[in-house]
């Protein structure tokens, strides 16, 4: 039941990579799956259900992740974060834009669940900056909710520049990588602190770089 439930919902991202969240009805998800509409009823429930089980899809693996920082490499563990959500986006970035346009729409239409997962998704921020802080790389100046709060609204802003095709995934990920040092240097620990400056001025090299080729590319 749980092989058949997962192909469906694969199903469903197809049809909403191609169509939109709109364009997905359970008539034609069950003829696209070999099954009946009750079945769907059965394994998963409605419509709305459904979309509430994708979205949980992309939100619960990251609650699961173990963020545990390495004295000697404190930023790899907090990267891998980021490179981890940027390879699901990879995956199908045309779901994966209509997802979150979806998800957006039903929070300012106040869906209560779409609503616990930007919820959820604030809080995961906020206990990676807790455990940072916990591992002596930040000065505790700062409280681990201004910290991941101020970069939760920042990596949704470039999310949502990425979602409506402002930006490339690549420059998605330069963007979210850049708030991230820039939020962990605002209160980093004197022995942290060069590290992330370095990052940053790497990324603004390599964005540089990046925007010299494609000027010229364009010439």
């Amino acid at each position: 039941m749980e092989l058949r439930r997962e192909r469906i919902l694969d199903l469903a991202r197809d049809i909403i990579a191609e169509k939109g969240f709109d364009g997905l009805n359970l008539r034609d998800l069950a003829e696209k799956a070999g099954v009946t509409k009750p079945t769907i009823y059965n394994l998963i429930g409605d419509k709305e259900t459904l979309i509430h089980s994708l979205f949980e899809d992309t939100v619960s693996p990251f609650e699961r992740l173990t963020f545990i920082p390495n004295p000697k490499d404190p930023i790899s563990g907090i990267e891998s974060i980021i490179d981890i959500f940027i390879g699901r986006l990879k995956e199908n970035e045309s779901y994966h834009r209509a997802e979150l346009l979806t998800r957006v729409r039903l929070e300012h239409a106040g869906d209560p669940v779409a609503l616990d997962h930007f919820s959820r998704s604030e809080k995961l921020a906020i206990e990676v900056y807790a455990k940072v802080q916990k591992a002596g790389m930040s000065r505790g100046q700062l409280s681990p909710q201004q910290l991941g709060t101020q970069f939760f609204r920042a990596f949704r802003f470039t999310y949502h520049e990425w979602a409506h095709g402002q930006i490339s995934l690549s420059a998605f990920r330069t963007q979210a990588l850049t708030d991230l040092y820039f939020s962990l240097a605002a209160d980093a620990t004197p022995a942290f602190h060069p590290q992330l400056i370095a990052k940053i001025r790497s990324l603004d090299r390599s964005r540089r770089a990046s925007s010299r080729k494609s000027h010229h590319k364009q010439k």
